[in-house]
């Protein structure tokens, strides 16, 4: 939901996308996290047309990239193979998966989420972050 916010408009995730365009090189997506996205769309006041939108004009600043299916395939196995926690609401997979697909810091408000941090699978150590530590993090 953090992102849903940020295109939004909605602070500080409003502030966090905008941080995250100007350092970073990429944010990542998948399918299953955009069709999430698209479902909550109401929940933010916005239309899947609105997200479709928002999704094409930060891709023309080449700052979303769609995490590809195999390393996603291979960050679900890794997780299965080392026993890797998982966490509570298995909707939240998704989003440890891409994170360690991409091997990519994972900025969410989800307290059962950001409880899993450090997220330790196998040789990779996922930062999980608070929209707010973020962008302590970043200045």
């Amino acid at each position: 939901m953090v992102f849903l916010r940020a295109i939004s408009g909605k602070s500080p995730c409003a502030i966090v996308l905008e941080r995250i365009k100007e350092i970073c090189n990429r944010i990542m997506i998948s399918t299953p996290i955009v069709k999430e996205w698209i479902s909550k769309a109401n929940a933010e006041g916005m239309s899947s047309f609105i997200i479709l939108r928002k999704l094409k004009e930060i891709g023309q600043n080449k700052k979303l990239k769609k995490c590809n299916e195999t390393s996603i395939e291979k960050a679900r196995k890794l997780i299965v193979s080392k026993k890797c926690k998982k966490p509570t609401d298995r909707d939240d997979l998704k989003f440890i998966e891409v994170a360690l697909a991409a091997k990519a810091i994972l900025v969410t408000k989800d307290r059962a989420v950001l409880n899993l941090d450090p997220y330790i699978c196998g040789r990779i150590r996922l930062t999980i972050i608070s929209p707010e530590d973020y962008l302590l993090e970043s200045s």
